[in-house]
């Protein structure tokens, strides 16, 4: 049984990850520099403000909406994704 539970535990900081990246959520997402991954899609200071460069992965504000309209169409049973 707690194998069962390791798994979902894992499945849902993989899930996580993934939608706290896709929609950009402060705090969801990691650096990059310190996972010395992607060194040049690292913050950049330009002046005053500081500028993430976008990614190939980086949704528009209707991209964003669309999707979180797809996850709410999503049909499981109860309880099941509550947390999305």
């Amino acid at each position: 049984m707690r194998h069962c539970l390791d798994v979902t535990h894992v499945e849902k900081i993989v899930c996580d990850s993934i939608i706290g990246t896709l929609l950009n959520i402060h705090g969801k997402t990691k650096d990059l520099i310190e996972m010395n991954i992607c060194e040049q899609l690292g913050p950049e200071q330009k002046g005053k403000i500081m500028y993430l460069p976008s990614t190939c992965y980086t949704l528009s504000k209707n991209e964003k909406v669309e999707f979180c309209q797809c996850l709410a169409r999503i049909k499981v049973p109860s309880g099941y994704s509550s947390n999305i």
